[in-house]
Order: C-alpha cells, then sequence, then structure tokens
C-alpha cells in the first residue's frame, strides 16, 4: 500500500499536543503493518523510551501510521529514534512525497541488543529537518524497507518547537531515578547557560580566541595569547562539527567553556575521499567542519589545534598516482615519497587558504592556535615494517643517496659497516635494506651497531627534513604564523629511539606525545573489538595510576624552550579508577610545565549517557574538570625547577648512548602488539620516579657534562612509597595509593581515601570514607583559600552504568601468553549514568565561609546546606548526590 494513503487512512491517534516537544511513542502506532521477530526483539527494553518499539524483520516492509494532534500550527524540528544500523526508512507527514530519513548523521547511538553484541539491533536519534505542522490532525507514516530482511525499528519520534537536545530515552524534563543501592543517578538537563549559575567558567576565556593574536611559544617553553600573556590550555578533542544539527557546534562550544576548555582538537582526514579525485584534491566537506569547528569555538574564547592527516585511515586509489603504491594506508609514506609530500603541501594550502564561509582563510585565522603536520606516525614505529615491495627498494634508494653524502660511496659505508649486510640489500643496484626495527637495543657486532647508527640517523633527519619543509611552506610560503607541532608519537624501541623521534620534532615549534591510561582490555572472542568497544563478556584489569605512577600521561622528557602538548589522552574505560584524571593531569602538568593535554575524546554537545571506550564525558571524568581546569589554568600549582637536566650529543642520540631516565610506554590496543604497556628497563643512575618531582629535561646537540640531577632521595621515598615534588606542593603515596596537592589556593586529595583517615593539609582537612574518591577545593574568586570569600568544592568517585555487573575473573589475552587477574563484564547496564555516593567531611580554616550550595550538572542551585563553624574555621559534611558544592 503507498504510504501515504496507509498514513490517511489511518485511525486519528488521540494524543494531546505537549508542547513546547510532542513526543509520540513508535509502539503507539494506530495502524500498523508488522512483523516483529523473536531474535530482533530481544533488546534492551529499559532503553526506549516507552519500554518498547515499533520493529519489522521479515520478508517484506514494515509500515506504521499516527495521527497526531497539534493544538497550534508551525514550523517544527522532525526528531526520529530509530535504528540507524544498514537502514531505510521513509517518511510522509499530511500526504506528502515519500522522502528517506538521512542516517548518516546520527547521534547518541546506543546498542540495544540484550547480550550486547554489536549486530544490527541499534538505536539513535536523528534530526530529519523543520516541517510544517498544522492545527489539529496531522497524519505521519513510516516504512522499514531496509535491503536486509526489511529491517527497521522505531523507538519514538519528536516534533519540537524549541530546541530539542536528544537524551536518550528520557523526554525533555524527566528523570529515570535509576540508581543502585549507594549510588546516586547522574541525568543532567541540557545546559540552559542561565546567568544565575554559580559555576561557570566561560569568563576565564578571551571574549574571542585570537582576539589579541596568534598564539605565540615563548622562551621559556610555554605558550603566550597575541598580548603575551602566558597561558595554559585546558583542551579536548572533539567531533562535533560534524554534527547534523547546526546549533550543536555552538551549544557544544559554551558547554565546554563554562566547564574550563580553552581549546579544542579537531582530529580530521583532509585527504580526497571520492574515487574520481586526484591525490592534490581535498575533501571539501571535511575543510568546511574544520572551518566550522574553528569559528565556533572562536566565539567562546576556545582556540583549534587541527590535525589533517593520519596515515593508517588514510587510503590511496589508483587515481592518486602514487609510485608502487596504488592502493591502502599509507603508514611512514609522508616522511620521504614526494608525490604524496606534494599532495599534502597541497592539502595545507587549501586548508590556510581557501575561502571560508564561516569567517576568515584559515591560514589568516588566530583562533587557530596549533597545526599538527601528521597524528600518529614514525618511521621509528612497527609500522615500518608495512613498506614492502617495490615501495621498500624506492626507500633503499632514498638511504643510498644519503649514505653516499655521508661516506662519499656506498663502498665506504659498507666498510664501516665492516661488510655487514641485512635484508634487502642491493648495493650494486642502489638499494640498500632495513635493519629490523626489532633489533634495537640488542647486543651487535661493531659493525653492526654502526650500520644500525647510521639507519637511525637516516631515519631521524629523513622526518626532521620533512617537517622542516613544512615549516618552511607554512611560515614562509603561506605567510602564516600558526604554531606547528610535527608529530605526537612513540617508537619501536623508547630507549634507543624515543629522544630521535622527538629531535625530529624540534624542526618545528611544539612538542607532543599521546598517552593512553588503562589497563589490560580482551574481547575473547572477536579480539579487535576491544580496541573500540565494551562489550559483554570482555575481561578486563583495573590499575589505578595512584599504586602504579609511572603510568603517568605527564611522565615525559621535554626539550627546554618548546611548549609541549598531549594531544590524545584519557583514563581508557572500562576501568573504574578515573576521578583521579583531572585532579593528577592539573597537578603533575602545572609541575613540570606540560603546557596543553586534550581529552579524547568527546562525540555529543555534552556528557555521554552509557560507556565507551575512548571517553572523557562521562561524571567521573568531565564532572572533575571545574576545580582542576581553575587550579591548572590559573598557576595554582606552581611548576618546579627541573629535577633532571639531561644533555646528550646527537651521535649519542644515534648510538643510544649518555640517556640517565626514560620514558615508559604509552598503549593502545589498535596500534602496539601486545595487551599493556611496558616499563622502561633502562638501567641508570636516575630513578624514573623524578618525573614526579619535577621537570625531566633533555638537550639534544648538547653537552654531557652539564647533564644533572637534583638530589632526588629528598623527594623520593622508596621505603614508604611516597614522592614529594620539588615544590613541597604535592604529595604521591603510592604505597597507600592517595595523591594530595597543598598550595595556597589549591587543596585536595584523590585515591583510596577511605584507607587514609583525615588527612591533614595546611588550613584544612579532608575526611573521607569512600574506599575511593577524588576531592579538589579551589578559589572562584582567585583569593587564598584562608581568604577566599567563594570556594568550590569539588567530589568526583567512581561512575558505572545503572545495571552493570561485573564478577572477579581469572583470563589470559588473546595470544594466551599472559594470565591476569581482573574481572569479567557480565551485564554493560545502560544510562543513566550512577555515580558512588560521596561520603566525606572537608574543614577549612576560613571562618568566613557561612553557606554552602549545593550545584548541579550545570551550575545551578539545587539546595542550600549547613556550614558549621569549626575552631577557627568551618567544617562541611559533603551532599552525596552532586559533585560541586560552592561555600560562601
Amino acid at each position: 500500500m503507498p504510504l501515504r494513503l496507509f498514513a490517511l487512512i489511518a485511525v486519528v491517534l488521540n494524543l494531546p499536543a505537549a508542547d513546547p516537544y510532542i513526543w509520540i511513542e513508535g509502539e503507539h502506532a494506530s495502524s500498523r503493518q508488522l512483523a516483529p521477530h523473536p531474535w530482533y526483539d530481544q533488546v534492551k527494553f529499559g532503553q526506549l523510551s516507552g519500554g518498547a518499539w515499533a520493529s519489522n524483520f521479515g520478508d517484506r516492509d514494515g509500515q506504521v501510521a499516527y495521527s497526531v494532534e497539534v493544538a497550534s500550527a508551525g514550523t517544527y524540528a522532525l526528531w526520529i529514534r530509530a535504528n540507524p544500523i544498514i537502514a531505510k526508512l521513509a517518511w510522509t507527514l499530511n500526504g506528502s512525497e515519500e522522502r528517506a530519513a538521512d542516517f548518516s548523521q546520527a547521534i547518541d547511538q546506543v546498542n540495544l541488543a540484550a547480550d550486547d553484541q554489536p549486530d544490527l539491533r541499534f538505536v539513535a536519534w536523528i534530526k530529519v529537518g523543520d516541517v510544517a505542522l498544522k492545527q489539529g490532525t496531522n497524519a505521519v507514516a513510516f516504512r522499514m524497507h531496509s535491503d536486509n530482511q526489511h529491517h527497521g525499528g522505531l523507538d519514538c519520534f519528536v516534533f519540537a518547537a524549541k530546541p530539542f537536545a536528544p537524551m536518550g530515552a528520557r523526554k525533555p524534563g524527566t528523570k529515570s531515578g535509576l540508581a543502585e543501592p549507594g549510588s546516586w543517578a547522574f541525568e543532567p538537563d541540557a545546559d540552559a547557560f542561565d546567568p544565575q549559575a554559580m559555576l561557570d567558567l566561560r569568563s576565564l576565556n578571551e571574549r574571542e580566541a585570537g582576539m589579541h593574536g596568534w598564539i605565540q611559544a615563548t622562551a621559556d617553553g610555554g605558550f603566550a595569547l597575541g598580548d603575551a600573556t602566558p597561558v595554559r590550555f585546558w583542551a579536548a578533542n572533539s567531533g562535533v562539527a560534524s554534527s547534523p544539527v547546526a546549533d550543536d557546534l555552538a551549544t557544544h562550544a559554551r558547554f565546554l567553556a563554562k566547564r574550563g576548555i580553552n581549546m579544542v582538537r579537531f582530529h580530521g582526514s583532509l585527504w580526497p575521499k571520492r574515487a574520481d579525485q586526484s591525490v592534490t584534491d581535498i575533501d571539501a566537506a571535511e575543510l568546511d567542519r574544520m572551518q566550522r569547528m574553528v569559528a565556533a569555538m572562536k566565539r567562546e574564547g576556545i582556540y583549534t589545534t587541527i590535525s589533517p592527516y593520519w596515515a593508517i585511515p588514510a587510503e590511496a586509489r589508483q587515481t592518486w598516482k602514487l609510485p608502487d603504491h596504488p592502493t591502502g594506508n599509507m603508514p611512514g609514506l609522508l616522511f620521504w615519497d614526494e608525490t604524496l609530500q606534494a599532495a599534502y603541501r597541497n592539502w595545507i594550502r587549501a586548508l590556510l587558504t581557501a575561502p571560508n564561509p564561516h569567517g576568515k582563510p584559515l591560514g589568516k585565522e588566530p583562533a587557530l592556535a596549533i597545526l599538527q603536520i601528521q597524528n600518529e606516525d614514525s618511521l621509528l614505529f612497527w609500522t615500518l615494517g608495512a613498506i614492502t615491495g617495490e615501495e621498500k627498494r624506492r626507500l633503499g634508494r632514498h638511504q643510498a643517496r644519503w649514505l653516499i653524502a655521508t661516506y662519499g660511496s656506498l663502498a665506504k659505508a659498507r666498510a664501516a659497516w665492516q661488510e655487514t649486510a641485512a635484508e634487502g640489500d642491493d648495493l650494486a643496484a642502489g638499494v640498500v635494506g632495513l635493519v629490523g626495527l626489532w633489533e634495537y637495543g640488542q647486543a651487535a657486532s661493531a659493525g653492526k651497531t654502526v650500520r644500525m647508527a647510521d639507519q637511525l640517523q637516516w631515519l631521524s633527519a629523513t622526518m626532521r627534513a620533512f617537517n622542516q619543509s613544512i615549516d618552511e611552506f607554512v611560515h614562509q610560503e603561506l605567510r602564516c604564523p600558526v604554531l606547528i607541532n610535527a608529530g605526537n608519537w612513540c617508537t619501536a624501541n623508547q630507549i634507543t629511539m624515543l629522544d630521535c623521534e622527538r629531535w625530529s620534532y624540534a624542526a618545528n615549534q611544539v612538542q607532543g606525545k599521546n598517552h593512553y591510561i588503562g589497563g589490560v582490555h580482551v574481547n575473547p572472542t572477536e579480539a579487535h573489538k576491544s580496541g573500540y568497544l565494551v562489550s559483554k563478556g570482555d575481561f578486563f584489569t583495573d590499575p589505578t595510576c595512584l599504586l602504579e605512577p609511572r603510568k603517568l600521561a605527564t611522565n615525559l622528557k621535554q626539550p627546554p624552550g618548546m611548549p609541549f602538548i598531549i594531544p590524545e589522552s584519557t583514563w581508557v574505560s572500562p576501568v573504574s579508577h578515573q576521578s583521579e584524571g583531572p585532579f593528577l593531569v592539573a597537578a603533575y602538568s602545572a609541575l613540570t610545565g606540560v603546557d596543553a593535554y586534550y581529552w579524547f575524546a568527546l562525540g555529543g554537545v555534552g556528557y555521554d549517557r552509557t560507556i565507551t571506550k575512548w571517553q572523557a564525558a562521562n561524571p567521573s571524568i568531565m564532572g572533575g574538570w571545574p576545580a582542576a581546569a581553575l587550579m591548572f589554568r590559573q598557576g595554582y600549582v606552581k611548576k618546579g625547577q627541573a629535577a633532571v637536566h639531561e644533555e646528550r650529543t646527537l651521535d649519542d642520540l644515534w648510538n643510544a648512548r649518555g640517556m640517565s631516565i626514560a620514558e615508559d610506554e604509552s598503549f593502545d590496543p589498535n596500534r602496539h602488539p601486545g595487551s599493556f604497556a611496558k616499563e622502561s628497563t633502562l638501567r641508570s643512575a636516575v630513578d624514573p620516579l623524578a618525573f614526579l618531582v619535577g621537570p625531566v629535561e633533555v638537550v639534544y646537540g648538547g653537552d654531557p657534562a652539564k647533564s644533572r640531577a637534583v638530589d632526588l632521595a629528598k623527594y623520593i621515598d622508596a621505603p614508604a612509597r611516597s614522592i614529594s615534588s620539588i615544590t613541597g606542593e604535592l604529595r604521591f603515596d603510592h604505597g597507600r595509593g592517595v595523591c594530595t596537592v597543598d598550595a595556597p589556593r589549591a587543596k585536595g586529595a584523590c585515591g583510596f581515601l577511605g584507607k587514609a583517615g583525615a588527612i591533614a593539609l595546611t588550613h584544612a582537612t579532608i575526611t573521607c570514607a569512600n574506599d575511593y574518591a577524588t576531592l579538589l577545593i579551589v578559589p572562584l574568586d582567585g583569593r587564598d583559600l584562608v581568604r577566599s570569600s567563594k570556594v568550590l568544592v569539588q567530589a568526583t568517585t567512581r561512575c558505572r552504568p545503572y545495571g552493570w555487573k561485573q564478577s572477579p575473573a581469572t583470563f589470559q589475552d588473546n595470544e594466551q601468553k599472559h594470565t591476569f587477574q581482573g574481572f569479567r563484564i557480565d551485564d554493560t547496564g545502560q544510562e543513566p549514568w550512577n555515580v558512588v555516593q560521596t561520603k566525606a567531611t572537608v574543614r577549612l580554616a576560613n571562618p568566613a565561609l557561612t553557606k554552602g550550595t549545593v550545584l548541579d550538572a550545570n551550575g545551578m542551585l539545587v539546595r542550600v546546606i549547613a556550614v558549621r563553624a569549626d575552631g577557627d574555621g568551618v567544617s562541611v559534611e559533603l551532599p552525596t548526590d552532586a559533585i560541586h558544592l560552592v561555600l560562601e
């Protein structure tokens, strides 16, 4: 039956209009022709708005029709919550021509499958667009006609007369209240940005990003605004620029600024995607998203970092005509292939000079703070082995030219190597083979050691030369003063190669490193899925940096005089010890001089509503941003003097000599072999815990005689397993799993506080009964806490989706090489987030504070609580069901 006719003959559904939102449940169709299926309907009905849906899975199209009574004619935005997976859904309104719902821009996607399998059973919101409704009865119909079994599922649809922010299955203004014992339901409303909010950090940002000019790199290795004001960046990776809702990006920017963000990163893909495009073309839609992002963030005083290229997802095409590389991804190629380099320059030229419908060309837009040349690629990583065949021979000729320039001939190079050969050698044809990266760090003959040093120098110099060429292209030819970061990756051997990698970055202005913190996570049946999903049946360990301080992302060797950024990082799910993240990042970034930390990643306007793998927008992490951002950005924790200053000659870099301290690995399950990060095995006189004492510096091409370290025994108490910062403001007790900050304008503690008893700080005491929690106290008026008239107390704990279940388990990694004690996920649960109730009391030596105001997630007043006079100060019992409390 034609869909228009099906809709028009439907019996009128007597539903009253609920302006400004008319919400219709899919299962309340007034007429239906559906073929439900028992497998397709094995879903989590609690995740559906009315506890059911209209579904079809069979040999014919499914059709549902509704007649909706509307009190006031007008323009409404039509939103649909339906299954978006390989789905086709058509709709009509009041007899209109049939139109298709576009699921390519679906948001707020949820796996509905009762067994958590990532199959067809999902639901997501899409904005169909604006429609005209008439007063009285309006006929609406949908047809499910997917290629696979005509499948489809419709949870609900909404006609919105006011801005509508999807919140999963919840209707605007409603709460489920679902909470396990000892937890509270975290169900924030969409932020209306009410000027009465008592917590809003938007004022920390400039009126517009770039209003004082371009971000600068300072001589002391930091960042400054265009007017030379020092600045640190509390940052986040965001994918909201691709949202189908134009207003979402502006709302997102305001949401982030309110919570302390002053930099975002657009991690994108500027290379061409269409089959008919040449390699020098660009993805125009992606460029527009980048331009939109910069413009929207600028208006909220937020700067943007753009990462336009990543070799792993970049797929070459025949039309690109790359020599010896007709198809496939392109690790390492950008550093030496002239065809790809020329195309890349064209992409960057377009990025910086193309007309911008949202503002200035980005090359003239100082709200663009940093350009990253590329993401997570290196000639010193394992992906070097992906270069094979004739392409590898071409790379071998590249090395041959370098060796001839260095030695005068290949024969002289071979003599220096004492005739040491490598697989792929064809010196007569001018091709030099590669020594495997796995051989670095192993014992080798004298000749092989020379050859390996030459190869390491050539690979490093090749990357540096490319980085330098892009710097000159951007700054001299395009005349764009944007700061440039060459890369952010690790190496196959952190001891022998990481300083070489960073030396190659030193051709530009900004150093960087991606670093994730997490445990072992294993999907026992489909190993690859643990890289992007948290699923029922997975196994995981649940570590914490409080017991393993060497895991901190801020443990970095930093070249003096260069800003250092961490462009991607988070406490990776399913670990539960996430509330420590903002506290530790803010404290130790400030101490060691890390200038920007970018949380990874945000996919929606505000908070996520359930657990995802690479997550920052949950109450344990994002909820901890405001106080941590204040502490970091306002300098409430001091930067320390260098705990270790290391200088290495360049020859030392190539020959792996003269290193006194090394960073531990990060771990990305999608890129690294194995199941977990490895600690550095460097044997040296410098304790690797020095990273938590103060900055660790390294000079490339320096004088080793100038290397030095403070007396670390004054700060590292090995028997007690504790570390004090060189400033005296931070103490890291990794024996008990507790870290404290004790500065005039920042006080707090995180970790296993329930076992710590009363934690006495200067002019403050924290007593917490939670087994694990994070408490941070900062002034909102910039004054020392003992004199402040407005104080923010922030308490974050563990969070899990409602109904989450886990059980202790012993398991092995997918390679069956290692055995771990951890947990099995028995149920991933559903929204809302359940946050463990706070059980804590705070005492401050500030008798002027007499009132406590409990805030909701948007900084709005919930209730006023008592503040008790306590000697020369006050005590307050923190609310069990809130993150933020303001004392006045």
